[in-house]
């Protein structure tokens, strides 16, 4: 019998796995137990993987699966691994619906735009379409505000807005998505071939028998990230070439809707550069590829806070690296209206293992009755969800306290004396603005390995360690290697330079 008549079927007629091999998926799965796992652990298996069975030059339609589904299976295992708690447990914001207004306005756009005269100009950056973070500050994109000032009108903003409030100006990613997969939608082009499905299914065995995890239907989430993919690379690429577009400038370059959109502007001609968004590290892999020297749809540039991140993380060797710093860390930072106040410690929530660090953060307070603690919440998270919980605890210590949003993080890490985390950008943050640093041992820590060797970090593994070091807690001694400092105007002092 064919490899197609032997097939499972979904509703709409496309090939999964044979009977055969759901079959020994589900035999593989009876008795399984997680295995203890870190980060560290899972990163090395991935890489591993992928060199033994060559996933990341795997290729179908012009389009290579691996690093679209990459960062998401990543997620998804260490979740199941219990390593991790979903990216944002506690938050009750959601992220932006599609707007049919600003749908049929794009639409309208877009048909208009082939009748436009470009009027290309010797700027070397312009016409430029810029793809927002998620990641807010008020009404502000902190990442690309620099850009973005230069370029004024020059640039096409597409935002990503987590929730309504949608960059003035700017295309909603949503409303792309949709108008893209009308105008370029494939149906004959969604089927993997059978070498790929095979690939695909050994890769899911390999996962279940290091892990005891089976990581789902890896052909069923790399044939849709190649579906989506091709219609918003083809629309992407449409539109920047009537734009005209020389440069692209994104922050958050990995995700299989981002990847497409950098592709298109690619293809178009234009040149991608990546803004550094938040921490990246050996164990990130949005963008740690070691010993690759290419890797499909990323950036060409990836412009850097500092040179730590550069010097830490093995990057696509043929991506360029550069460092232009981060002026709103240092801007924001002078809205604070407060001194500096040692005895005041600031924990830094993460979402995933934000539920482990209010615990740290409340025996603390309930130990040292000398210091201020704050929880800082990370601002996807919903603070009536850890009041409700806190009510749960019993007495809360009057020397503790939730925050979120206001004052901004910045403001807030310049009052404190310490602060304290498990790996969040604003752990890096704070020390570029002079504030003392742990780390706690907990998953995801191992980002913070390279700042804690170099002796500008502590690690506790307890609580009674915290207590007993958290007066230890280290200045970073060179904070201008994780922040330096930026130029007053970055676009323009790399044209003169």
């Amino acid at each position: 019998m064919s490899d197609v008549s032997n097939s499972t079927m979904d509703l709409s007629g496309r090939r999964n796995l044979t009977r055969e091999q759901s079959k020994e998926i589900s035999h593989l799965m009876q008795g399984r137990q997680a295995k203890g796992s870190s980060i560290s652990d899972l990163c090395e298996l991935f890489w591993k993987l992928e060199e033994q069975h060559n996933l990341i030059d795997m290729s179908a339609h012009n389009v290579h699966p691996w690093p679209l589904i990459r960062m998401p299976l990543y997620y998804s295992l260490t979740r199941k691994l219990a390593l991790f708690d979903p990216p944002h447990p506690a938050g009750t914001a959601s992220h932006s619906s599609l707007s049919f207004i600003r749908y049929a306005k794009f639409l309208l756009w877009f048909k208009l735009l082939k009748f436009r005269k470009i009027k290309y100009s010797q700027d070397p950056w312009a016409p430029a379409v810029l793809l927002m973070s998620t990641r807010r500050m008020g009404t502000s994109e902190p990442c690309s505000d620099a850009v973005r000032e230069e370029l004024g009108p020059r640039a096409m903003l597409i935002d990503r807005p987590y929730k309504k409030d949608i960059h003035p100006g700017s295309f909603d990613t949503k409303v792309l998505r949709r108008a893209f997969s009308t105008l370029y939608h494939f149906k004959a082009e969604t089927e993997l071939p059978i070498s790929i499905i095979n690939k695909l299914h050994e890769v899911r065995k390999d996962f279940i028998e290091a892990l005891g995890v089976d990581p789902g239907d890896l052909v069923r989430q790399s044939r849709k990230a190649v579906t989506d993919f091709q219609s918003m690379r083809d629309g992407m690429k449409e539109m920047c070439q009537r734009l005209g577009t020389k440069t692209m400038f994104l922050s958050h370059g990995y995700g299989a809707s981002n990847m497409a959109m950098l592709e298109g502007a690619r293809l178009a001609g234009a040149r991608i550069i990546e803004l550094q968004h938040g921490i990246i590290s050996k164990y990130h892999l949005g963008y740690s590829y070691p010993n690759r020297t290419v890797v499909p749809h990323m950036a060409d540039e990836l412009w850097c806070f500092g040179q730590y991140w550069i010097d830490t993380t093995p990057l696509p060797i043929t991506m360029k690296a550069r460092v232009i710093g981060a002026p709103y860390v240092a801007k924001r930072a002078l809205e604070s209206t407060s001194p500096r106040n040692p005895n005041q410690v600031i924990f830094n929530s993460q979402g995933v293992v934000g539920r482990l660090i209010i615990d740290f953060a409340l025996e603390t307070a309930k130990l040292r009755k000398d210091l201020k603690v704050i929880f800082r919440l990370h601002p996807s998270e919903d603070i009536a969800s850890y009041k409700k919980m806190l009510l749960k605890l019993g007495p809360v210590p009057d020397n503790f306290s939730l925050s979120t949003r206001t004052p901004n993080i910045f403001a807030l890490q310049a009052e404190s004396g310490i602060q304290v985390g498990a790996f969040s950008t604003t752990l890096f943050e704070g020390m570029a603005l002079g504030t003392r640093t742990i780390c706690l041992d907990l998953p995801g820590s191992e980002y913070m390995e390279p700042a804690i060797a170099r002796g500008d970090v502590i690690k506790v593994k307890s609580i009674e360690e915290l207590v007993l070091n958290i007066d230890k807690a280290p200045y970073a001694r060179d904070p201008q290697m994780y922040y330096a400092a930026p130029p007053e105007k970055l676009l323009t002092s790399l044209n003169e330079g």
